[in-house]
């Protein structure tokens, strides 16, 4: 992948967000579906008994809800919030059984969601001249780091950073110095590519040049899980909030591409 024109944006490093950016949503009303009923069924093999519907209805905004301490039961952000929630039912798990339930949630969801062709080529070229990092709020990097590997892309990054690892979620600017830390990059010589207002706002304030990736209506792609129809919270709010100083839409990684001149 080269384009051979003058790069738009001049920069040292590239850091990516992995969720709407490299890796593409597909029927997510399908996904969060089958994630909520995995996740039913997976706890109730662990002697879970909380009707469906109950059940569905308290897990509304599961993933936007304040977060469990960190030294609060469960090894990952997402198992401490399941003990927590289960935990309003008056109900105390494991947190081994927390993470056998995860486990299958997680990957049913994962079964609507692939890999934007134009990624991985994308990333390989520009590694050829700049430094190339991930940057993923999510609440347990195990996935992560098993998709990065089934999809032969752990490779094509200098630095992979998944909240649930390193302590920090965007639009925490921390999450970003880290990153750059390990990179030996400067925030000037870096930019961001993310598709929602947390990627945007977090990169700003670490100093880092956000693009925007757009690909659809955020209106309408449910990041969370909603009960029953309830507006899904998607990225519509960094419109308002981020105003036009430096933010730099695309629509596709191509355009990624041409701005690099890779």
């Amino acid at each position: 992948m080269s384009s051979g024109h003058r790069p738009a944006i001049e920069c040292r490093a590239v850091l990516f967000d992995l969720f709407g950016t490299l890796i593409i949503y597909g029927d997510m009303t399908r996904a969060w579906q089958a994630w909520l009923e995995t996740l039913h069924r997976a706890l109730a093999d662990e002697g879970v008994d909380i009707e469906l519907q109950r059940f569905a209805e308290r897990l509304r905004g599961f993933f936007s809800r304040p977060e469990p301490p960190p030294d609060g039961p469960g090894g990952t952000e997402f198992d401490r919030r399941l003990i927590a929630l289960l935990a309003e039912f008056g109900i105390a798990i494991e947190p081994e059984a927390a993470v056998r339930a995860r486990r299958p949630a997680i990957d049913a969801w994962m079964q609507y969601v692939h890999l934007d062709p134009e990624a991985k080529g994308l990333l390989q070229a520009i590694r050829r001249s700049r430094k190339v990092a991930l940057v993923s709020n999510f609440d347990a990097a195990e996935p992560v780091e098993r998709i990065l590997s089934d999809l032969d892309l752990a490779r094509c990054f200098d630095v992979v950073a998944v909240s649930d690892a390193v302590g920090f979620k965007k639009p925490d600017p921390a999450i970003f110095h880290w990153v750059l830390e390990r990179l030996g990059v400067g925030p000037a010589q870096a930019i961001h590519v993310g598709d929602t207002e947390d990627d945007i706002d977090g990169a700003r304030a670490a100093g880092v040049r956000p693009v925007l990736i757009e690909r659809w209506d955020p209106d309408e792609l449910p990041v969370d899980y909603h009960f029953e129809g309830e507006a899904p919270r998607g990225s519509a709010a960094h419109r308002s909030k981020a105003g036009p100083d430096r933010l730099i839409r695309v629509s596709s990684l191509a355009e990624v591409g041409h701005l690099l001149g890779v």
